[in-house]
């Protein structure tokens, strides 16, 4: 008697039912193995849509965060969104801004994936950027059109975090993007003021 493919009888005169799971779909994308995320996609499109971690990454952000741009250009060819989320709200931009890949950065704004979406915390790609300190990253997404004034959750911008750092070669490559050292309206934002002003005199 035919069995399905997790060893469930299906019945006599019945084809198995293919079905793939997270699992293989992962495992295929961190191998880099596009043939098999090809035959995967060619029996069941959906897999794209299909949860593969706890973040509930997709096919895309999986394939983001391991800087495969050929199998990120397949995803989207076979009808990826490109500014899918993750549970945190992350698109493959975000993933791509956090781990530090400039290229892959600058395909996806290439193929116009939005640059100032925000995250569940209310973190922009460029933000991500700017506190790991990816100077290529931040330059490529400020090129986009990146707001560097856009606020995270905590009310800063990249450009205040980028100062709080003492990052001077970020705080001021966002500074001369239209980066703005805005009126302190608090002990912590008067720290950040002194801070800015300091940059701003080395420019």
């Amino acid at each position: 008697m035919p069995v399905s493919w997790d060893g469930r009888y299906v019945g006599l005169g019945r084809q198995p039912r293919q079905r793939i799971s997270a699992a293989e779909v992962k495992a295929a994308i961190r191998a880099g193995n596009d043939i098999a995320l090809q035959h995967f996609l060619s029996i069941d499109q959906s897999v794209l849509e299909l949860p593969l971690d706890s973040c509930a990454n997709l096919a895309l952000h999986v394939a983001a965060l391991g800087n495969n741009e050929r199998l990120v250009e397949m995803c989207l060819e076979w009808g990826s969104s490109l500014d899918s989320r993750n549970i945190e709200g992350s698109t493959a931009l975000h993933l791509a801004a956090t781990q530090g890949h400039s290229s892959l950065v600058s395909t996806l704004c290439e193929l116009r994936a939005s640059p100032n979406l925000q995250d569940t915390c209310g973190n922009t790609p460029l933000k991500l950027a700017t506190v790991s300190a990816f100077l290529d990253v931040a330059s490529e997404l400020l090129y986009y059109q990146a707001d560097p004034n856009a606020k995270d959750a905590c009310g800063l911008s990249p450009t205040s975090w980028a100062i709080l750092q003492d990052c001077v070669p970020m705080a001021r490559l966002l500074l001369e993007c239209g980066g703005l050292v805005r009126p302190p309206r608090s002990r912590f934002d008067v720290r950040t003021r002194a801070r800015s002003l300091a940059v701003a005199t080395t420019l």
